[in-house]
């Protein structure tokens, strides 16, 4: 970092400067009670013990010019610009066909499932932990997204199928499973939409519907990635 050099202007100005910085860093105190708590910096902690304890105007003016002197002449470079609100969201989409699912137990006994396993490198332990992993399904492109999991129910014959996902860190597994003991080996396209630290359960989205989300999450704004299953 560069430290720009002080000219007698703007040693004038860091003083004005100092003058209502005392003022600054006790209402932001009172606020935070403890500034070193808040912004987890010694500096602030020590400003606000002098600040709380000391009635040494000198010594008030001498620590608020010191701690303005460090503020303006570490001044580094403008910054890159902020990521956007939706950065911490991934969209991929998988395509999955007929052959891709795999047979887990036997046909016709309790159990039975087939399964199809996706490899995630996105969905990291701290996803896993504190983030957000969402599943939809559509069979053709002019179909709409349908939320995993979903239950299918047969009249004719009788039987209930579900489509299930689960997932775990680089992992999601998708399964189907019917209570006749068979599954449906569906083909199509499943998107995974990952994020970090989104507040469910405080907010009003219905996860399942996926236009309320994609309008949520700013969807359309982020870039899709595209793999096959296997």
């Amino acid at each position: 970092m560069k430290h720009a050099p002080f000219s007698p202007s703007r040693l004038i100005s860091l003083f004005i400067y100092s003058l209502s910085l005392p003022t600054r860093i006790y209402i932001m105190a009172k606020r935070a009670d403890i500034l070193g708590v808040l912004f987890n910096k010694p500096i602030y902690f020590i400003a606000y013990t002098i600040m709380k304890y000391s009635k040494n105007t000198f010594t008030i003016l001498s620590l608020s010019f010191f701690l303005s002197s460090i503020f303006f002449s570490c001044q580094g470079p403008e910054g890159p610009q902020g990521l956007d609100g939706n950065a911490n969201v991934i969209s991929i989409n998988y395509l999955i066909l007929a052959s891709d699912w795999q047979e887990v137990g036997k046909p016709g006994e309790v159990g039975f499932l087939l399964a199809v396993d996706l490899d995630v490198p996105e969905i990291t332990q701290d996803i896993v932990d504190h983030g957000l992993v969402l599943a939809y399904y559509r069979a053709t492109d002019s179909d709409p997204w349908t939320a995993l999991p979903f239950t299918r129910i047969s009249h004719d014959p009788p039987f209930s199928e579900k489509f299930d996902f689960i997932y775990d860190r680089s992992f999601v597994g998708l399964t189907s499973m019917a209570t006749d003991r068979g599954g449906t080996p569906y083909e199509g396209t499943v998107r995974l939409i990952v994020a970090e630290a989104i507040p469910v359960g405080k907010t009003s989205i219905d996860y399942a519907n996926y236009e309320e989300v994609a309008a949520y999450l700013d969807l359309s704004n982020i870039k899709q990635l595209y793999r096959v299953a296997n």
